[in-house]
């Protein structure tokens, strides 16, 4: 059985921030405790993949959801949970159903019987029992996927991430495009994908916050892929000029470096601000971002997500792009009526 702790990234955390202050390439934003749930989260949903067999994982039919309280201990969380033993060590193949209250990095685990029948269950769980306050992971067994839930956030907002295939391939920054594409396909490709973006999606208006939606969701996407096999994320993050919207790195040593930088934005279906100037000022935002880190960055990324009615490229954006040596990508998202 393999332990959750022994499925790491390939690179040395500690030295990965270590180099980053050293070299500089940006600000790397110190984990919260949230953060740290979700990835303890991650760590042991992929150490129960390895630990039983696909069709053993598959007939757990039924959700597990992770709870995670920044205010309270995980006893006055839910009281009559029981303490689950060596929790992440056991490893336990029988999780469907089942509420499981914890503490940040999952060493204290304490277990109950919720009768989840299905995703929704658990999600509306936190709400009828007044634990949205409460950071969650809902685990999705058959579908090797899992929901994340914000703190105070509208549960049905949730982030869905798929764990995907064991793989033990290193990351490269060659694969980048295709992960993109996946990320695409699964969330963003149709109204009903994984990404829940559309307030209304026949009528193709937006929800008010669809682009950080998209950023949070294709943040967590690539952690639980690329993430596991060597590359390094973040979001939000300062560089010398300016906020880039996602990062990629990858260490070959502590003090050798990669990196490639995305800019995202949605072209709105109403046209403000205007699709044309938006997509172009991300091409100049990466430009500045980059600047005195050319020989580390190996791709900047401008990725547009087209909500406008018509599936159609803008004239001036990829000779603008070819240009400036970034990588324009534009994703047309699919409603009722266009492009379905």
């Amino acid at each position: 059985m393999i332990n959750a702790d022994d499925d790491k990234d390939l690179l040395n955390q500690t030295l990965a921030a270590a180099a980053i202050n050293a070299v500089g390439p940006g600000d790397l934003e110190a984990e919260t405790h949230i953060e740290a749930f979700v990835r303890a989260c991650g760590d042991f949903l992929r150490a129960w993949q390895h630990a039983h067999k696909e069709e053993r994982r598959y007939k757990q039919t039924a959700p597990a959801m992770f709870i995670f309280s920044p205010s309270q201990l995980p006893e006055a969380v839910w009281p009559a949970a029981k303490k689950a033993l060596a929790f992440k060590n056991t490893c336990a193949l029988q999780v469907a159903g089942l509420l499981f209250v914890c503490n940040e990095n999952l060493r204290l685990v304490l277990q109950a019987d919720a009768g989840f029948k299905s995703e929704g269950d658990a999600l509306e769980f936190l709400d009828t029992h007044g634990l949205k306050g409460c950071a969650a992971v809902v685990f999705l067994p058959e579908q090797d996927a899992f929901l994340i839930h914000e703190p105070n956030e509208d549960p049905n907002e949730a982030a869905r991430v798929d764990l995907g295939p064991v793989s033990t391939e290193p990351f490269s920054f060659a694969n980048l495009d295709e992960y993109l594409n996946r990320f695409y396909e699964d969330s963003l490709e149709t109204h009903d994908g994984d990404c829940d973006i559309w307030a209304n999606a026949t009528k193709r208006k937006l929800k008010e916050e669809a682009e950080r939606q998209i950023q949070r969701s294709l943040n967590a996407f690539f952690k639980w892929t690329i993430g596991r096999y060597g590359a390094k994320l973040d979001q939000e993050i300062k560089t010398r000029r300016g906020r880039s919207d996602l990062r990629v790195l990858k260490f070959h040593s502590p003090t050798e470096w990669r990196q490639a930088i995305m800019e995202l934005k949605v072209l709105r279906p109403d046209s403000s601000p205007n699709a044309r100037d938006w997509a172009l000022e991300g091409i100049n935002q990466l430009v500045g971002y980059r600047k005195g880190e050319e020989q580390q960055t190996e791709a900047c990324y401008l990725c547009c997500y087209d909500a406008r009615p018509v599936d159609v490229d803008i004239p001036e954006v990829l000779p603008a792009a070819l240009g400036a040596n970034i990588l324009s990508r534009r994703y047309f998202m699919k409603t009722p009526g266009c492009g379905l």
